[in-house]
């Protein structure tokens, strides 16, 4: 049998793909091999852009993702400079031909079928999810979010330089309560902490609905909305012991 470990083009790949049954775990298998035997840069670039695009509520457009591959690479950066994203080519190479762009509408997407079924048993659901919500928290505290725009324009260009914030701002608490909450609490408790930063991840969600609609929400407003129960306990049992000390 011709493993997909040997082929880089999609047409080939896929060719193969139609051609095998009972072995298609095996031939994902090869490509995954070959993923893990790079170098320690090009691995992180594969495995993170694998995980976004398997587990991530709405498609990502190249944008989105190269974004959330950059703070994959560099997690404690405050900033992220577009010149040093990583190129689409390198990143579909990265990736062994399992991710394709599609033209049309220019987001990034598994190339067949077959393939989230499959790295849905690489990668565990709850596992995944927590990752998502990290990048998506830990984004969220980059420099630029630390002061709302008071008018829309500068809002449209907050976005435009940061296109990942759309996503993390709406779907934050979605991957926290399918991941490991008792894992992130700290990240989301942190995260939440500041009122501007509150406001501005207020502000992007509620953009289509028009700037300035957003409501001052508290930490337990936003943690109970999503559900997030360990979350909702820590900040309870902190104001409980806050009064019992007054």
């Amino acid at each position: 049998m011709t493993l997909l470990s040997g082929h880089i083009k999609r047409t080939k790949i896929i060719a193969v793909l139609d051609k095998l049954t009972d072995d298609v775990e095996d031939a994902y298998n090869g490509v995954m091999d070959r993923i893990y035997a790079q170098d320690e840069e090009r691995r992180k670039i594969a495995i993170t852009a694998l995980k976004w695009i398997t587990y991530s509520k709405e498609r990502l457009n190249v944008d989105e993702l190269l974004h959330a591959i950059e703070l994959g690479l560099d997690p404690e950066c405050k900033d992220i400079d577009n010149d040093d994203l990583v190129d689409l080519d390198q990143l579909l190479s990265c990736c062994a031909g399992l991710l394709i762009l599609n033209i049309k509408d220019g987001t990034i997407q598994l190339f067949h079928y077959t393939t989230q079924d499959f790295l849905k048993t690489r990668f565990l659901k709850a596992d995944a999810h927590t990752s998502l919500a990290k990048f998506c928290l830990t984004y969220l505290t980059l420099d630029a979010f630390s002061d709302p725009p008071e008018e829309e324009r500068k809002l449209r260009s907050v976005m435009r330089t940061y296109p990942l914030c759309s996503y993390a701002a709406r779907y934050w608490g979605y991957h926290s309560r399918l991941g490991l909450e008792t894992n992130i609490v700290a990240a989301i408790l942190s995260t939440l902490s500041n009122q501007k930063k509150r406001d501005m991840m207020a502000n992007i969600e509620e953009f289509h609905l028009g700037y300035g609609q957003s409501r001052r929400r508290t930490v337990l407003h936003l943690t109970a909305r999503y559900g997030l129960y360990e979350a909702c306990c820590t900040i309870l049992n902190h104001q409980l012991a806050l009064s019992a000390s007054n």
